[in-house]
C-alpha cells in the first residue's frame, strides 16, 4: 500500500477525485500548520476539500487527520 511508507502532499484544487479513484486516499496530505506565500494559503481548507462535492467524507478526514497521525506517529 502507498501510504505505508509514503506520503504525497496535495492542495484542495488539484484533481483529488482522480488520484483517489487510481491510487487510493491512504497517502495524502496537506500542509497546514506552517506558513505559506498569500499565494498558497488555506485558510478555508475544510471547507475547501467538502465544497467541491467529488470527495466523500472519509476521504477527506484521511487527508486532514488520518494520514497526518500515521506520517507523524502520532
Amino acid at each position: 500500500m502507498l501510504g505505508d511508507r509514503v506520503f504525497v502532499g496535495c492542495l484542495p484544487k488539484e484533481d483529488l477525485a482522480y488520484v483517489t479513484n487510481k491510487l487510493g486516499d491512504d497517502f495524502l496530505v496537506t500542509a497546514t500548520d506552517f506558513p505559506h506565500g498569500a499565494a498558497f494559503r488555506e485558510d478555508r481548507l475544510v471547507q475547501g476539500l467538502e465544497s467541491r462535492g467529488d470527495l466523500s467524507q472519509c476521504t477527506i478526514q484521511k487527508i486532514l487527520a488520518d494520514n497526518p497521525k500515521r506520517l507523524y506517529r502520532f
